[in-house]
């Protein structure tokens, strides 16, 4: 996707660090993913990864802002299906 597609379902920029996908959204909220090799256990160092603290908080908070950016997507595709 491009800047103007991201921009339209509310992403206005993605980053990637050393082991998470950094998305800022348009309403300036800053949401982190994990890169998907490093969720729980990495098999190439072969070591587990735990969850500390109050990162369940934070990953409910995402949600929120995951479900606005789907709701998005459905609203685009349901505009493309009107034009067709």
């Amino acid at each position: 996707m491009g800047d103007n597609e991201l921009l339209k379902i509310g992403i206005k920029k993605i980053t990637k660090s050393d082991t998470q996908y950094i998305m800022e959204t348009t309403k300036d909220t800053e949401i982190r993913i994990e890169d998907f090799i490093d969720i729980r256990y990495d098999y190439i160092f072969g070591k587990m990864r735990m969850i500390y603290g109050n990162e369940y908080k934070e990953i409910k908070k995402y949600l929120d802002v995951l479900f606005g950016i789907l709701k998005s997507v459905k609203d685009q595709n349901d505009l493309v299906k009107i034009v067709k």
